[in-house]
């Protein structure tokens, strides 16, 4: 919203320079973005006077001139077909290069075989009125060369302010002085509110089919208006230091109005409207060409404003074609209305026609407003154009117009919202210069809240108000109080950072993906689950949401690949979404992919590949200290190589595989073959636990170490976790150091080698205790497994 700074001086003139103005604006709420003086773009146009005076053209429609004009530098030559070109007459001189508007540059041309070097400039040309008849006349007061911004003293300030879309009400010169009001305990001094009388009977009917939409329409005809008449030079300047430009008298007067109240207002030509007004809906295919030349398909949710079936303007954004003010208009039908924004809210941004009117139709405009801003139109009217006004006529749905909301403040609130006490006289003078009317009640103030202020509803936009006006900056500093307990375990760490800080352990490095996935690539990977889809997706490939972190750490390794990374470790830690029953599902999911060999290349190891055991160590790593009973089971995984797949189950309920990629899947996606994945539910997990400290046994342990000889097929997994349970709480340690098979090994045996540590924290174990819990080990696995001991 751009103000003109006189213009609102007009309305309330604190006792402050214009940067303490804007101080002010912005402390309330009303960031000012900038200032700048209205007419700089003039700054160059001087007061330049004619010589001489040279006919050189006379037709019978227009008089030719070339003019010698002194602007105290100098004489320069300019050709000039004004009608009150004479010598010695003072007049507004521009010299080439100098912008007069946003689309017209003064140049130096060749005019009728004459080389004209600069512009005499109409009050048009300079855009201070619509008065193009002849150019500027100064009084001999004026001195030669003077600049014309301090001769016509044009010394107005534009401020630029960026309203947030809750302030509709400050879409004005009105609502802004409101404000500047407030904040300096000054009234404002507004126009007086008259009533026209009707000085003729017409009228147009009026119709509203959509009542909720526009609950209020209200029109009036003006007949017999001047169409000689000229915009005055002080409204055009005020609509220029609002950032408008002067169209037409009619126009510019409801534009006028419209940046005055906050009310936008439509005229229509009176010729175009026969069958009467009606407010409807648009139909399907249904085509209106606008004011600004443009073709509009409409659907058959857009607001209109039609005459009888003949669509006139998209209601509350812009007027057709057929309603324009041409030269020629005599009679007009002047319209004001309050439309809801719900059904505004979209249609400029649907049909790319952002206004004046649908930003504010958009962020609500005070539903009381509208007769007063149409007799203050009508009053503008009869001074600038002239005509005879008809009576007002209203259509009403009072059921579907605004009502006034009341609303309270306690004490209590206030004070804790604020962090101190505003005492009660400021607060009840704040809420009163907000027109807000307040009424004190036994813990505080009952309000209602005034038509323009469609923001305010509950307790916390009034504490809100209360803080703006009081100065956010005279609230003290306080320091927040909060009682800290400690855990007596000790402090707890977080779950995903810790199991972020345990795989990155070991050489990972995070990655972040889009949760968004291809559909057919999605169901690739986990096809038994749905998955739930976008509406509107970026793009085709990101149309449902991910089942499985794999295909985009797939994704990630394919990008490291192409860039010559041999060697690479990613994990994801994120969410996975699943559909059931009509809900979604989403659980923490943390999955990994490594490549490559087991160790960067060195003079000290051979170069080794990593292997299926190299991605079961680093779980186990991650397993370690926070999740007891993992067992590891063979698995068939859709994505997973046959015979180098692994489920885990923590307590015999699975929470996730790991293995060797499926070779389908690593040519599919350009991989290597030995590609290594995994992917576990952290939330099954069972948490973080923290290191408790317990007691250290003085006895020594004892290392025994078993060599035993089994079928191939026999997973260690059942042997480890039968030596658990023969052991008990003896074993603090179990660790499968070798595995062979080959020469001198039955065929379809293996021989394991499996190092056992086992301390009593009571008393020192001896050799016969220790060879008799050995000899137990051995029975039993012999008893379950067929295990020789070699």
């Amino acid at each position: 919203m751009k103000v003109s700074e006189a213009w609102l001086r007009e309305w309330v003139n604190p006792a402050v320079d214009t940067e303490t103005l804007c101080d002010q604006l912005t402390n309330l709420g009303l960031e000012v973005d900038g200032i700048e003086p209205t007419f700089e773009h003039l700054r160059g146009v001087v007061v330049g006077q004619i010589r001489e005076v040279e006919s050189i053209s006379n037709s019978s429609e227009k008089s030719i001139s070339r003019c010698l004009v002194d602007d105290g530098s100098g004489l320069h030559t300019v050709v000039c077909g004004a009608p009150n070109v004479q010598a010695e007459l003072k007049t507004a001189f521009a010299r080439p290069g100098i912008s007069l508007t946003d689309n017209k540059t003064v140049e130096a041309t060749t005019l009728y075989g004459v080389s004209s070097q600069g512009m005499l400039c109409s009050e048009a040309d300079l855009g201070l009125s619509t008065d193009h008849s002849g150019i500027l006349e100064f009084d001999n007061r004026a001195q030669v060369g003077e600049e014309i911004v301090d001769v016509l003293g044009l010394t107005d300030i534009t401020i630029d302010i960026d309203l947030t879309p809750n302030r509709g009400d400050c879409l004005s010169v009105r609502g802004i002085a409101r404000e500047v009001g407030v904040i300096n305990h000054l009234s404002s001094t507004e126009p007086a509110n008259v009533t026209i009388p009707p000085q003729t009977t017409r009228e147009i009917p009026i119709q509203l089919a959509e009542r909720e939409a526009c609950p209020r329409y209200l029109g009036r005809v003006i007949s017999n208006v001047r169409t000689d008449a000229e915009t005055p030079r002080w409204m055009v300047q005020r609509l220029v230091g609002c950032g408008l430009r002067a169209i037409e008298p009619v126009v510019d007067v409801t534009n006028y109005v419209m940046l005055e109240l906050g009310q936008p207002l439509h005229a229509f030509d009176l010729r175009n409207v026969t069958d009467g007004i009606v407010v409807r809906k648009s139909h399907k295919g249904e085509q209106l060409k606008m004011l600004d030349g443009s073709e509009l398909k409409l659907d058959e949710d857009t607001l209109l404003i039609t005459d009888g079936p003949t669509p006139l303007a998209v209601a509350g954004v812009m007027g057709g074609e057929l309603s324009g003010i041409r030269t020629d208009t005599t009679d007009v039908f002047l319209e004001c209305a309050y439309f809801s924004p719900d059904y505004i809210i979209g249609t400029a941004r649907k049909y790319a026609m952002q206004t004046d009117a649908s930003m504010r139709y958009e962020r609500g405009v005070d539903p009381e407003l509208q007769l007063r801003a149409i007799e203050r139109t009508t009053e503008l009217l009869s001074e600038v154009v002239g005509g005879e006004p008809g009576p007002i006529t209203v259509a009403e749905a009072d059921e579907f117009l605004p009502e006034r909301k009341s609303t309270s403040l306690t004490r209590s609130s206030l004070d804790r919202l604020v962090g101190e006490a505003i005492n009660d006289g400021e607060v009840e003078e704040i809420l009163t210069l907000l027109d807000l009317s307040p009424t004190r009640c036994d813990d505080g103030w009952d309000v209602v809240v005034p038509s323009h202020r469609f923001d305010i509803s509950i307790e916390e936009d009034l504490v809100e108000e209360i803080c703006r006006v009081h100065g956010y900056n005279s609230i003290g500093a306080t320091y927040p109080f909060a009682e800290l307990r400690f855990d007596a375990l000790g402090s707890r760490i977080s779950q995903s950072q810790a199991v972020r800080d345990c795989i990155a352990e070991r050489g990972y490095y995070e990655v972040v993906n889009y949760s968004f996935i291809d559909s057919a690539i999605n169901n690739r990977f986990v096809p038994i689950l749905d998955a739930p889809v976008l509406e509107n997706p970026l793009a085709t490939q990101y149309a449902s949401m991910r089942k499985s972190l794999l295909p985009g750490l797939i994704e990630s390794a394919k990008y490291n690949l192409s860039r010559q990374q041999e060697n690479i470790r990613l994990y994801e830690f994120g969410k996975c979404f699943t559909r059931d029953q009509g809900r979604t599902t989403q659980i923490d999911h943390l999955g990994g992919i490594a490549i490559g060999n087991q160790s960067p290349e060195s003079w000290s190891h051979s170069k080794t590949t990593l292997d299926f055991f190299d991605i079961k160590g680093d779980l186990e790593h991650l397993f370690e200290h926070s999740v007891k009973n993992v067992q590891y089971q063979r698995v068939d995984c859709v994505y997973l190589h046959p015979g180098h797949a692994a489920a885990i189950l923590v307590d015999d309920e699975p929470i996730g595989k790991f293995g060797k990629l499926h070779p389908e899947f690593s040519m599919e996606f350009e991989l290597p073959v030995d590609t290594f994945v995994f992917e576990i539910e952290v939330e099954l997990l069972n948490g973080q636990t923290t290191p408790i400290i317990s007691h250290v046994a003085p006895f020594p342990y004892v290392r025994r170490d078993l060599a035993l000889l089994v079928d191939k097929e026999t997973p260690v997994q059942s042997l480890i976790e039968t030596i658990q349970r023969e052991v008990g709480d003896l074993l603090k340690d179990l660790h499968v150091f070798d595995l062979y098979e080959g020469n001198n090994i039955e065929m379809g045996k293996k021989s394991l080698a499996i190092g056992l540590t086992l301390q009593d924290e009571q008393r020192t174990l001896t050799d016969q205790i220790v060879n008799e819990v050995v000899l137990k080990i051995v029975e039993r696995l012999k008893s379950e497994f067929d295990a020789l001991q070699r």
